[in-house]
């Protein structure tokens, strides 16, 4: 049955309206949750209005879109009442607590925290209690524990923390008042739209039920390398090891599920009963093991070919070797263990 020209036109015209409705969509959220390109300082004067102030801060390069940014005051039906004063905003503040500032007229207070990629949901708490923020690292892991999970967090009842992973590692400037769950909310909002970015970057669509094992990977990555061109090495390693069903035999993996950090691991070690750990179970650990970051996150969605199955670190570079087989990695073996034993 042959397509009509109205039927093929029609068909063009759906296409682009979708592709329009994605496009608006994205951005929308997108802007909503970060308006700012970069941090900002806003003077408000004496009788200046919300629209004097966002044309003011395209002006000087500040927004990220401010089309965007005036139909979402208007979406959201924001309070366009603002009070004079001196603001400071860092680029991750999302619009709405831009708008909450201006309307009391209260100049916030900021924390700024930077979460190192590979943190775990642990250490993420410990360092938000020394932050200066009014909560505890036990409040924050409650939160985390119960906070309503993202449709694309599987819910496996055998992981440590659901939302292992998936707390985006960055510099933020948070509200010294902020709650745990304002926490989580923003640095989940940040790890959507930095996918969301990889996905326009590398020309990809993730499927919903994919990410959580890209975020998984992409924890081991960021746990085992140090040096951002060797991520995409790492991943085909263990890409390639899944697909002919061998263990990873990542330690990252080991320490993760012992619960505590060494800096030497035994053979019982390796023994640890746990689904995290992936040298007693053939596949990716039940989930993430820390927060990766970008590098670890695009050579996770997007790793180069490789044919090799073992990696091995040179400890003064910290840089690794790779291989394709297991006699080769074990010379190397050979010889470092010799130089180290060596320098003993």
């Amino acid at each position: 049955m042959r397509i009509s020209w109205l039927s093929k036109i029609l068909i063009l015209i759906f296409s682009l309206l979708l592709c329009f409705v994605a496009y608006f969509v994205y951005n929308f959220q997108s802007i909503n949750n970060r308006p700012f390109s970069s941090n900002v300082e806003i003077d408000v004067k004496e009788g200046d209005t919300l629209n004097n102030v966002i044309n003011k801060l395209e002006n000087q390069g500040k927004l990220r879109n401010s089309l965007f940014v005036k139909l979402s005051v208007k979406i959201f039906n924001y309070d366009t009442n603002i009070k004079p004063g001196q603001y400071s905003f860092g680029d991750d503040v999302s619009l709405g607590t831009v708008m909450a500032f201006l309307n009391k007229g209260r100049m916030p207070e900021f924390i700024k925290v930077t979460v190192p990629e590979g943190y775990s949901v642990e250490a993420m708490g410990e360092l938000f209690e020394k932050s200066g923020l009014g909560f505890t690292k036990q409040d924050f892991l409650n939160e985390v524990k119960y906070y309503p999970l993202p449709k694309y967090v599987k819910n496996v009842d055998e992981r440590r923390y659901m939302l292992e992973g998936f707390l985006f590692p960055d510099t933020y400037h948070f509200d010294k008042d902020s709650t745990p769950n304002t926490v989580i909310k923003i640095m989940l909002d940040k790890f959507e739209t930095v996918l969301k970015e990889l996905e326009t970057e590398l020309k990809v669509s993730i499927p919903e039920d994919k990410i959580d094992d890209i975020v998984t990977m992409a924890s081991i990555v960021e746990r085992e390398i140090i040096h951002d061109e060797e991520r995409v090495k790492a991943a085909s390693v263990f890409y390639n090891r899944l697909r002919i069903e061998m263990p990873l035999q990542s330690c990252a993996t080991v320490i993760y599920a012992l619960g505590k950090h060494k800096e030497v691991l035994y053979n019982s070690d390796l023994e640890v009963d746990s689904k995290y750990n992936t040298y007693k179970y053939s596949s990716l650990p039940i989930g993430p093991i820390a927060s990766p970051g970008r590098e670890s996150l695009k050579a996770s969605i997007s790793p180069i070919e490789t044919n090799y199955l073992y990696f091995i670190l040179n400890d003064e570079t910290n840089y690794h070797y790779f291989f394709e087989n297991y006699a080769d990695f074990l010379r190397q073996k050979a010889i470092r263990d010799t130089t180290l034993a060596v320098k003993k």
